[in-house]
Formats: C-alpha cells, structure tokens, sequence
C-alpha cells in the first residue's frame, strides 16, 4: 500500500510540474512599468528583453518598450499583453516609473490595481519621471548597462553609498506612505540630460507628495538634508565643507555612518523642531595646500565628526604640544612612556597618537619629581605633541574591542555594553563584543590558539579544560567589570587582557569559563589597524605624512623561568 501511495504522490509532482513549466523560448521578462497621463487617458509602457541573434549582437537594443493607452490602468495594461505574441514573466521587474502629469493629477487613478495585482512587485523602486515621458525615460539608454530599467535602478543603488543624496523608495513603502496620514512619500526624480553627443538618464530632485497628489519637488541639498534627518542610521555618501585653514577652500568628508534624533515642541502656538545629528567620516579630499592635519585640525575635524563615545571620566584629544605645529611623521603607539618618547625623537616623529593617556590623573605640577612630570618635560623639550584616543577608540566601530573580536574568531558580533553616559547614538558601538565561534570547541583546545594568535605570552583560566564553547564575550584590557553582563548574556567563555582576583571569583560559582591574556595582547593589535586607517586616511588627501609605529617593547611583565 505504502508503494502504491509513494508512486500515486509522485506521479502528481510530475503532473503539477509540468503545468507550471514554460516553454524558454515563448517567454519574455518583464525589466520595468511605467505609468503616465496623456491625452486624458492612461498611458501604460513597459520594458520587456527581445531576443537578439547571436550573429547580431551589440548590434540592437536588447529590450523593447511598448506604449498603449486606456482608460484605466487595467485596460491600457491588458492592450499591451494583447500584442505581445509571448508569455511575460515579473520576476526581473525592479523599477516603476510614473509621470509627473499623473502624480501631479491624482494617484487614486492606478493605486487600487497597483496595490492589488500580485504581478507588480511591491519591492520595485518607484521614480517620478520629470520634464518627460515614462516612455522616454524607459527608450533612453544608460552607460555600462544595456536595459535603461536596470541602469536607472542602478543609479540609484551606487549614488546612496558614493555619493549619499537620494533615499531609494520601493513601491511597498510608497504605497503604505500614501495611505497612512501624516506620512508623505517623498520619491527620487528621473529625467534626460545631454552629455556630450548622448542623451542619458539622470537623477535630478525628489517629489513631494501629500496624499495622492505630488504638490512640489526638493532640489539635490534639500533631498540630502531629507536623507539626513531619517530615523534609522545612514550610511555612505560625501558632503564638502569649508576648508578649516582657508573658509574659501573645500574640504570633502567621507560619511561613515549618521543617525538622527528629532524632537517636537509647541512654543507659542507654533511648532519648534528639533533636529541633532549625530555623525562619523573620514577625511576624503581638500583643494587647499595647509597642512590640514595639525593637532588642533585633527580637533577641529573630530567636532565636525563628534567622539560622542567617550566616557566622562576619560581624558582624550590634543594632551600635549602645541596646536600650530605642522606634522609630517606620526607614531603610533599603546602607551607614551620614556622609551616610547626617546624612540619618537631618534625617529623624528612630529606626533605620537597613543591610546593610554599620557595625562590621566591631575597634575599638581610639571617637572622631573614624578614620572607623568619628566615625561611631559621630554615631550615638550623635543616639541613633540600627543594626541590620546581612549574609550572611545575602545567601543568605536573598528577600534580595539572589534579587532579583539575578529582576532577571537567570533561571527555575528555585537557590542555587550553600550555608552555609559548613555545610549549610543550610532548604534553599532559599546564596550565589549559577544559573539558566536563557526563551531564548538573544547576550552583548552581554542585557549592555545588564541593565545598563538594573540602572541600572548600567557593564558590564565578559570573553567574545565575539556568544556565545549560556542558563545564567547570579550573586552580587550582591563574587562572585569562586564564579567556579570557576559554571564547573563549566555556566554560559554569570556575572554580580556585582565581581572582582578575579586572580579574574577563570581565564576567559580557559575557556567562560564574565564581567559585573560594580558592587557597588552588584546590592546596592541588595534594599534596596528589604527596605523593602517590613518595612512590611508593621509594618502587619499596626498600629504606627504608617514605613520609608523612605535619599537614594539611587548609586555612589560616577566615571568620567571622565562
């Protein structure tokens, strides 16, 4: 009976198969729909793939747009399909196209097809034709790209991380904005531009609608300003300011992330809004010829890119030496001690970035009674300025807890704690990583490796050798006080550069395992990515500013027998 049934099930697998196969050669795909009012009635195009020769390909256009007109979408949709002599299929569909005629007169006209017919994907991007046609737009041709569908959709993906003005609009969202009141859809614009001997397809504004009507559009400034002040964090994109040496020259920064946070207020009957930004970039160009990275530029830039993450009791920023002074020779190091400085004079060094302060606890007095005072007398002696980067290089994006993370072989990383002087704007930073190893391990097993790879020289534990882990916590340097928070966020293992003996018995009592390699092991390595993005940084503005790092003195600890 049993085989009988098995064959029946198959027979009917073949047989719905086969209803739903489609012979390849009788079928074309749909690449984009544009929807425009002309004449009064519904003006309907759409751009389908058409099959080329071999023999004669790069020799026509490859895809076909075919126009019809109706009295509702339905029907000027239905008029197409009956003069297509091939079956279409949606699947490529990714752009809408509609006319500016038809949204300034009433989008009520195509919303209730639009919505409802399960071949018009809700995931396509929705653009506002502008000074022409759908059916232009859509005959145009991109560079690079053969259908103009996919080169104007295209456009738009590249442009949000290259250059960051417009926020792409997929046809879902538009329609839930339209009908959700007090949230109006604002929709990027195409048109047709000239460029040389061609014309192509350009993005050019945004269109603003309230309810089904567009009412005006914002030029490229205002629809970056848009961008800007959206609630979830925005990534990617340039904006040039002036230039902090010379007003009249430019300085291009690079957007790494942003995130916004808007508050309204009534005052006096009127609506007050509030906008605070709160961003992180890079260097990326300048026209001016000073020496932009000085101390105090360094400064200027990082208030035009707010440290935000920095704790309340940490001291960070220009420490020591004069903010006028040009740089041509950075050093790199963990911590500014004597060594460090004397290792800094030999190699002529105009500036040591540290991430231990060289200024910490008050000073009562600078001279050669203590150890900070003879310090800070060799630096200014040798004219040598200290820029120190603390907790927030700790919790920052890339800093030293991520390379701590990456180095422990963790997948699905997010940070343990957040800002302590509260929540983290940015969203992606925080003390301390958690995450997840690609397979469980024995502790023993992973502890030797971590420690290989780490060229720690030690490797304390708490916990049984032959324990599998997958989870792991981390916190590079002095991690103690995230021991509770790691063990409630389920951590098999939890990983620092140092406990102190009572921060470190609440384990003895628990699941989780323990590690700490040294304070300078899981520190260091960062010192070495912050080498690497600082010359990168300085190469793409063409300073002639080398980075180098300090002589690696290693742990000042030794054991004996070693």
């Amino acid at each position: 009976m049993k085989r009988h049934l098995f064959s029946l099930l198959l027979i009917l697998l073949l047989l719905l198969a086969g209803c739903q196969s489609r012979e390849v050669n009788n079928t074309t795909s749909v690449l984009g729909l544009g929807v425009d009012w002309k004449s009064n009635q519904i003006e309907t195009s759409v751009q389908m793939t058409k099959p080329i020769p071999p023999e004669q390909s790069g020799q026509q256009t490859p895809f076909v747009t075919v126009s019809t007109r109706g009295a509702t979408l339905s029907e000027a949709a239905r008029k197409i399909f009956l003069s297509i002599p091939r079956q279409t299929i949606w699947a490529h569909s990714s752009t809408l196209f509609l006319g500016e005629k038809l949204v300034q007169r009433d989008l009520g006209l195509i919303m209730d097809l639009l919505t409802r017919n399960v071949e018009v994907r809700k995931s396509s991007l929705v653009f506002i034709t502008q000074g022409f046609s759908t059916k232009e737009i859509m005959q145009s041709q991109t560079p690079l790209e053969a259908y103009s569908c996919l080169g104007i959709r295209d456009l738009l993906q590249a442009q949000e991380k290259q250059v960051g003005i417009y926020v792409p609009m997929k046809l879902g969202e538009f329609i839930y904005r339209l009908s959700t009141p007090g949230i109006d859809p604002l929709v990027p614009q195409v048109t047709l531009e000239k460029q040389g001997d061609k014309i192509i397809p350009t993005l050019k504004g945004s269109a603003a609608f309230r309810g089904r009507k567009m009412v005006g559009s914002l030029n490229e400034d205002e629809t970056r300003g848009y961008r800007w002040i959206q609630p979830q964090t925005i990534q990617g994109g340039i904006f040039i300011i002036p230039s902090p040496i010379d007003p009249q020259k430019k300085v291009t920064l690079e957007l790494i992330r942003s995130r916004s946070k808007t508050r309204a207020t009534v005052v006096d009957q009127k609506i007050k809004i509030q906008i605070e930004i709160q961003a992180e970039g890079n260097f990326y160009e300048q026209n001016s010829t000073g020496a932009v990275l000085t101390p105090e530029n360094i400064k200027i830039m990082e208030e035009l890119a707010p440290t935000h993450l920095v704790e309340s009791w940490d001291n960070v920023g220009l420490l020591a030496g004069s903010s006028n002074a040009p740089v041509g020779r950075i050093m790199v190091t963990l911590d500014v001690t004597a060594d460090v400085i004397r290792d800094a004079v030999q190699k002529q060094a105009d500036m040591i970035i540290s991430h231990h302060p060289v200024l910490f606890q008050p000073l009562h007095a600078i001279n050669d009674s203590s150890v900070t005072g003879s310090r800070i007398l060799l630096l200014l002696k040798a004219g040598i300025a200290v820029y120190s980067t603390h907790t927030n290089l700790d919790k920052a994006k890339g800093g030293t807890d991520d390379t701590l993370a990456e180095l422990l072989g963790l997948r699905d990383v997010r940070p343990l704690a957040g800002n302590a002087d509260g929540p983290d704007r940015i969203g992606q930073s925080g003390f301390g990583r958690i995450g997840r190893l690609s397979e469980k391990q024995s502790l023993e097993h992973y502890l030797g490796k971590i420690r290989s790879t780490l060229r720690a020289g030690r490797a304390d534990f708490i916990g049984d050798p032959a324990k599998e882990i997958r989870i792991v916590a981390s916190c590079a340097g002095a991690g103690g006080d995230f021991i509770g928070l790691a063990r409630k966020a389920g951590a098999d293992l939890f990983s620092t550069g140092e406990v102190k003996y009572h921060e470190a018995l609440p384990i003895l009592d628990g699941e989780m395992a323990l590690a700490a390699f040294g304070h300078y092991a899981t520190e260091q390595p960062a010192m070495n990515r912050l080498i690497q993005h600082l010359q990168n940084s300085i190469n793409a503005l063409q300073y002639r500013i080398e980075v180098i790092p300090s002589k690696d003195y290693g742990n000042y600890f030794r054991r004996l027998g070693e």
